[in-house]
């Protein structure tokens, strides 16, 4: 009977080592001396720092080692929101403080949630304490993003609305009599209406598909031919910027399986963006050819590039690079997010090539046999 309950605690012990050893959050469990006893992989990762480095350190040992400053601050004793991974309704308070955060740099800065709760005994009371770190890092970048967004909308509605509002009121006021000049000004007041409509629509496509409701009206169609009109429509937009399109299309492509509208709005937004970021006197190329069972369309710029640190997240929702060209140029950060949920529809793939000082060579592609996204 022993054997048996010996190898029951066993195995027990093996179950729980095996969840902490794959947990995704960091643990650190501390003796009453808050010396540590021990560390799970995730913990090790998130600090930068081996399970036999910490072993046995404490608060009182110091941070001689820089590496070891966020753990002073992780193990500290008398951690505000100790109890917080107790149960709500078992705490004085009506809602739980927030937890303490701590920035680690390894070697990137991280956010980590600390999370603390006592280890107790029924015999000895309390024995020790654990620490979990969560990683929040994105969730603050998430943040970040959507507040720049609220600020970066906010700034493009007010912009074309003021130039409505300006240009309307002259007109109306008189103060503009000749005809000619009356024409130049609604036509800039169609212009501003049209950018209006466009930041609208970012917004109202963004919402479909986050959720899930934007369906598409698949044909069988000639993807040359959808980039074609599309360059012929920006023709003029380019040509007001002294920016030339060069369009070349392999000849007899096979068709692809696509929405022709959203396929024109990816060209449209990839096209735009070339435009706004090439300088006068610039270039930009449209190529469309099929290789290895997909159909694909490049758009190359004379641009500024992109710092290679921000292509990983170029198309995210709400991402726009940080930089005094990004800003020139204006725009919500959506036009990319929503080109690649468009492209994985499709079953497609999206990218950038990009190098600083060399401009970006944005392209996606389409496959033969289309897949569902």
């Amino acid at each position: 009977e022993n054997v048996q309950l010996y190898d029951e605690l066993r195995r027990a012990k093996r179950h729980v080592d095996a969840i902490i050893e794959h947990m995704a959050d960091g643990l650190i469990v501390l003796d009453r001396g808050h010396r540590v006893v021990s560390v799970n992989p995730a913990a090790e990762e998130m600090l930068g720092l081996r399970a036999a480095e910490v072993a046995g350190w404490s608060p009182a040992s110091g941070a001689s080692d820089p590496r070891f400053e966020p753990l002073l601050r992780i193990c500290q004793p008398h951690l505000p929101d100790t109890e917080c991974l107790r149960h709500p309704a078992l705490l004085d308070a009506e809602e739980p403080a927030a937890p303490p955060e701590v920035v680690v740099d390894t070697p990137q800065p991280r956010v980590l949630r600390v999370l603390s709760s006592p280890i107790e005994d029924a015999d000895e009371g309390e024995i020790g304490e654990i620490r979990l770190l969560h990683d929040v890092t994105r969730e603050h970048e998430l943040e970040q993003m959507q507040r720049d967004f609220i600020s970066t909308v906010s700034h493009e509605l007010r912009t074309p609305l003021f130039s409505i509002k300006g240009f309307v009121e002259l007109i109306l006021k008189g103060k503009v009599p000749d005809p000619q000049v009356q024409r130049e000004f609604l036509g800039r007041v169609i212009d501003q209406a049209n950018h209006l409509s466009a930041i609208v629509s970012d917004l109202l496509d963004t919402s479909r598909l986050e959720s899930g409701s934007m369906e598409l009206s698949r044909t069988m169609l000639n993807l040359a031919e959808v980039a074609s009109e599309v360059v012929r429509r920006l023709e003029s937009v380019a040509s007001d910027r002294d920016v030339t399109i060069e369009f070349q299309a392999a000849p007899g492509l096979p068709p692809v399986s696509g929405d022709a509208r959203r396929l024109a709005q990816v060209v449209t937004n990839l096209v735009g963006n070339a435009i706004k970021f090439s300088p006068p006197g610039g270039t930009v190329q449209v190529r469309c050819q099929a290789q290895a069972g997909e159909v694909t369309l490049s758009v190359a710029d004379q641009g500024p590039g992109i710092p290679p640190e921000a292509i990983p997240r170029l198309f995210s929702k709400f991402y726009q690079v940080d930089s005094s060209a990004t800003r020139r140029a204006g725009g919500t950060g959506l036009g990319l997010y929503i080109s690649r949920r468009i492209i994985e529809a499709h079953g497609g793939r999206i990218a950038v090539e990009s190098q600083l000082g060399r401009g970006s060579v944005f392209w996606f592609s389409i496959p033969l046999q289309a897949k569902e996204g």
